[in-house]
């Protein structure tokens, strides 16, 4: 299937990119902070860990 006129969207990740050209197509012009953050592009954890098992420290990755 060819989409005729399609709307480029230039970022510098893909998947910012491929949402942002998805938007943008549509008529929805976002900027890449924006696509990023609403992907959920940064993750963050909190563990609070009091004390770490012998088998955890000898884990090795």
């Amino acid at each position: 299937m060819k989409i005729r006129n399609f709307k480029y969207f230039n970022g510098e990740h893909c998947e910012t990119t491929a949402t942002g050209s998805l938007l943008k197509h549509l008529g929805i012009e976002l900027s890449e902070p924006m696509l990023f953050g609403l992907g959920e592009g940064l993750g963050y954890i909190f563990w609070k860990i009091k004390k770490v098992n012998q088998d955890a420290q000898n884990l090795r990755i």
